[in-house]
């Protein structure tokens, strides 16, 4: 596993840097002049250096745990290591899935504001270099407690069998991020939908289908979480 995914990143992240190096090579200056005036191309190759810096840092932190995971350690030092694992997991799901979405908004703004293939095919790379790292930063964790006998990813009900593996400590914080999260998403969703209706409003650019999008959203999530708790 450790090999095929240790490929597949570098062959992305080579493709990557072999696809931009060519086609800048082929572009006469003119081109990449102009392509270097459109701010929006300034405003991508920013998010690009820093989807690379995340990508970096993922695999940095996935490798350093499997180095502290393959050490053996006693006692006071043992607790210490199993903290650091835990703070060092929580560290890869921030940058993992920091790099996924922004690898999709780069993506969508990169094919409906500018005319950069370069940037257009480097962060649909992007987008799926960040989807396997996160991917496999959900499996690492089964490698580094193995006598949890944590549930795959990829098997039925992950979520109900990952939940029964917790302890009540863990699930009480997972209950506290979970509902945390829930409010800022609506908080945030809510100011969303006042900012669309007002950019509607000033630039006369309806934004409708958004605002009716989010506003499915909103219905759903919190539907189904009310639904959850009276079932309960």
């Amino acid at each position: 596993m450790k090999k095929v995914f240790t490929t597949i990143i570098s062959l992305l992240l080579g493709g990557l840097a072999g696809f931009t190096i060519t086609l800048a090579i082929m572009m006469d200056k003119n081109k990449i002049d102009e392509a270097w005036a459109q701010p929006v191309n300034i405003l991508l190759y920013i998010v690009l250096a820093i989807l690379l810096i995340l990508l970096v840092t993922s695999l940095l932190l996935i490798k350093k745990l499997k180095k502290v995971n393959a050490q053996k350690f006693v006692g006071e030092q043992e607790d210490l290591m199993e903290e650091f694992k835990y703070k060092k997991f929580a560290d890869l799901n921030i940058t993992a899935n920091t790099s996924l979405i922004l690898s999709i908004l780069a993506v969508a703004i990169s094919i409906l504001m500018s005319n950069n293939s370069i940037l257009q095919i480097g962060f649909i790379l992007l987008f799926i270099a960040s989807s396997v790292i996160s991917i496999f930063g959900i499996n690492l964790v089964r490698n580094i407690y193995p006598e949890r006998n944590l549930p795959s990813v990829t098997s039925k009900d992950y979520e109900k069998k990952f939940m029964e593996s917790m302890d009540d400590g863990e699930k009480y914080v997972t209950l506290q991020g979970l509902y945390r999260a829930h409010q800022l998403f609506n908080l945030f969703m809510l100011i969303s939908i006042i900012l669309a209706v007002a950019f509607s409003f000033f630039s006369e650019q309806s934004q409708m289908f958004s605002i009716a999008l989010m506003c499915l959203v909103m219905l759903v999530v919190n539907t189904s979480y009310l639904v959850v708790v009276r079932n309960k």
